[in-house]
């Protein structure tokens, strides 16, 4: 991922947490889950779950590897 990306996904885990509506937050987290291939769910629970600042939850879905089958 490229730094450019990498501060685009940060600044969307920032605005999902101060986010306004369900509706809003929905659609952010969709945008963001787009630069990641996480199992469903497991970003927002980096996001929402744990004590991780907003750079560490980018930088802990980027160290993620699919198990190749």
């Amino acid at each position: 991922m490229e730094e450019r990306e990498r501060r685009a996904a940060i600044a969307l885990v920032a605005a999902i947490r101060a986010g306004d509506t369900e509706e809003e937050v929905d659609e952010m987290i969709e945008d963001l889950e787009g630069y990641f291939l996480l199992p469903s769910g497991r970003l927002t629970n980096y996001i929402f779950w744990t004590e991780l600042s907003d750079e560490e939850v980018v930088d802990k879905a980027l160290e993620y590897e699919p198990i190749a089958l």
